[in-house]
C-alpha cells in the first residue's frame, strides 16, 4: 500500500531500480507522505558510499548535511504527493 502519487517519469525512475533500492525509496516517501498530509513534497535522490547506510528520514534528509552540503549531486529528482487526508 502506497500513501502517495508520483507522475509517469518519477514512476519509470522508480520501477528502474533494484528491488532493494526501490524498497527503499518507496518506503521513505510513504513515510513523510504520514508525516506531511495532502502535500506535495519534492524528493532528491542521492547514491552513498557501499560503507553508508540508508538515509531515508533522520535530520540529514532535511538539511543536506550528508548530501549537497558535501557537494553531491542527486542522480534523480521528483515530486510526490501525499493521498492521507487530515481529520
Amino acid at each position: 500500500m502506497n500513501f502517495f502519487n508520483l507522475d509517469v517519469n518519477a514512476k519509470t525512475y522508480i520501477d528502474s531500480l533494484s528491488e532493494r533500492q526501490r524498497r527503499l525509496i518507496v518506503g521513505a516517501i510513504n513515510y513523510h507522505s504520514l508525516t506531511a498530509p495532502s502535500r506535495t513534497l519534492q524528493y532528491q535522490v542521492y547514491m552513498g558510499q557501499k560503507w553508508q547506510y540508508p538515509r531515508l528520514a533522520d535530520f540529514s534528509v532535511f538539511d543536506g548535511a550528508c548530501t549537497k552540503n558535501e557537494g553531491l549531486k542527486p542522480i534523480a529528482t521528483f515530486s510526490a504527493q501525499s493521498t492521507v487526508k487530515t481529520n
